[in-house]
């Protein structure tokens, strides 16, 4: 790749030249999945998703549950907040461990946190049901 004297990038690809003024490098990331019986199956059937950013327009109006912890998971579900309304916070094997200014932040969002950390995944025919202590969610497609 080169840059040419009006500041475009120029890159040589097998069905010509290609001139672009930003270049983007997608080297991808890898997905960390947890120990969940039924989880390839749901992927599958679009039932759990791993990338909001790719996915979240699927969530349009429909209950969401983010699967997160702390920060990161705050910050996935204040981008999903933008496709739905009705969003459960929840974090796996640990604590949701959100500091006050978060809990500001879920709540100014109108987001839903539950602090226990989920102890079951369990995948249906349709659906995914979370099981935290005292608590269920299901999201069916």
């Amino acid at each position: 790749m080169t840059r040419d004297g009006d500041g475009l990038f120029l890159a040589e690809t097998s069905a010509g030249q290609i001139a672009a003024r930003t270049v983007l490098l997608a080297t991808g990331v890898v997905d960390r999945h947890p120990e969940v019986p039924g989880l390839r199956g749901a992927i599958g059937q679009g039932l759990i998703r791993y990338c909001a950013v790719c996915d979240g327009y699927e969530a349009i109006g429909r209950r969401v549950g983010v699967l997160g912890q702390g920060s990161s998971g705050l910050g996935e579900a204040r981008f999903l907040r933008t496709y739905s309304a009705n969003l459960t916070l929840l974090s796996w094997g640990v604590p949701l461990g959100l500091s006050q200014d978060e809990r500001k932040q879920v709540d100014a969002a109108g987001i839903v946190p539950v602090e226990e950390p989920v102890a079951s995944i369990t995948v249906g025919a349709n659906e995914v049901r979370l099981r935290a202590t005292g608590e269920g969610i299901s999201a069916s497609r």
